[in-house]
């Protein structure tokens, strides 16, 4: 199962980024802009989120695309089919000309 999140960041600001999420709609910065798995996350700040482990891997994300552009994010999350807690890793990137990283996740 693999699932796709799209996030929008103020951490990844860049001097020549001009789109409306940083002109027209900033209360969208520091969300998620999309969400293959759970769309009720949507809008919301997902910064503070840890795994059932206590590890903050949304901010991991944000500083790995921030300090390489791209990059695996490994984390502990509920599988949405068996209720069990597997390990999983996400790919980062950041996406350039926009504040904001996607990150594709699957269970290993």
């Amino acid at each position: 199962r693999i699932s796709v999140c799209l996030f929008s960041s103020r951490y990844l600001r860049s001097k020549d980024t001009a789109n409306a999420c940083n002109t027209n709609a900033s209360y969208l910065r520091d969300r998620t802009l999309a969400h293959g798995a759970n769309e009720k996350l949507i809008e919301k700040s997902l910064l503070e989120m840890k795994d059932q482990n206590g590890k903050a891997f949304i901010k991991e994300c944000v500083e790995v695309a921030s300090s390489k552009g791209e990059g695996w994010v490994d984390y502990d999350w509920s599988h949405p089919i068996t209720k069990k807690t597997e390990g999983k890793s996400g790919y980062v990137k950041r996406i350039p000309g926009f504040d904001g990283l996607i990150v594709v996740g699957a269970y290993r």
